[in-house]
């Protein structure tokens, strides 16, 4: 009986053994996922890089350097918008007397007269520096037209008399139409003149001693609306002497 039961376990161990094995066998081998080689490792080399072109600097235009604008000669006149300073004989006006420049200065001598060619606007403000020597007898102002006709307009001071004419259309020559007292300036001495008018008619005129201002008479008066609406230009004739111009200025 003993026997049985050994050889009995004895098979179903070689039973069970048995089974192991067959199923070991059977089974499927077990799946390798396949492992792809490494790529080689891309090395990243700098993309090319353009030499900087350097930068175009623009360079402003030229640009022309204005001129310095005159210092008016009086101020609170305004601005000037025309000077001369007589440097030499190259100018706007219209000389009939011998002239030369000495020390920037127009000499005018003998007799004669110094004319404007462009006409003075109403508001525009006229200055001159001026003196005379010897026994000058001068007349200074605005005018236009024909002296000895109807056209002449003339608005002027007579150093000579010592006094502010008026000639309007009257045909007498050296006989203005109308004047007012004044009194006569000094020789060799430098004197300031200012004229102006203006677009109803008014006419403002001073003159004065430069170095002393308290010496100033002037002029104030309206001579009627034509004389708004007149191409009247600057002017100066005299006699006898001499008389230098240092400086002309318009001023608005």
């Amino acid at each position: 009986m003993e026997k049985f039961i050994l050889a009995t376990q004895k098979g179903l161990y070689i039973t069970i053994l048995y089974f192991l094995l067959t199923s070991f066998a059977c089974s499927p081998a077990p799946s390798v996922t396949a492992t792809s080689a490494p790529s080689a490792t891309a090395t990243l080399l700098p993309s090319h890089t353009d030499t900087p072109v350097p930068t175009l600097t623009v360079q402003p235009s030229a640009t022309p350097i204005p001129s310095a604008t005159p210092t008016p000669l009086i101020a609170d006149l305004g601005q000037v918008i025309f000077s001369e300073s007589f440097e030499d004989l190259d100018f706007p006006f219209n000389v009939y007397s011998p002239k030369r420049i000495e020390s920037e200065i127009l000499v005018l001598e003998q007799q004669g007269g110094i004319y404007g060619i462009s006409a003075v606007p109403p508001g525009v403000t006229t200055i001159i520096l001026l003196k005379t020597t010897g026994v000058s007898q001068f007349n200074i102002g605005y005018h236009t037209g024909e002296y000895g006709t109807e056209s002449i307009r003339r608005f002027s001071f007579n150093a000579a008399s010592g006094r502010w004419d008026l000639y309007d259309g009257n045909i007498t020559p050296h006989v203005p139409a109308k004047f007012w007292n004044a009194r006569q300036v000094r020789g060799d001495t430098w004197h300031y003149f200012l004229i102006k008018r203006s677009a109803n008619g008014d006419m403002d005129a001073k003159i004065w001693e430069r170095d002393k201002p308290e010496t100033m008479f002037q002029f104030h008066g309206n001579l009627g609306p034509e004389w708004g609406t007149l191409e009247l230009t600057f002017f100066v004739d005299f006699r006898e002497g001499s008389f230098m111009l240092d400086e002309y200025q318009d001023l608005k």
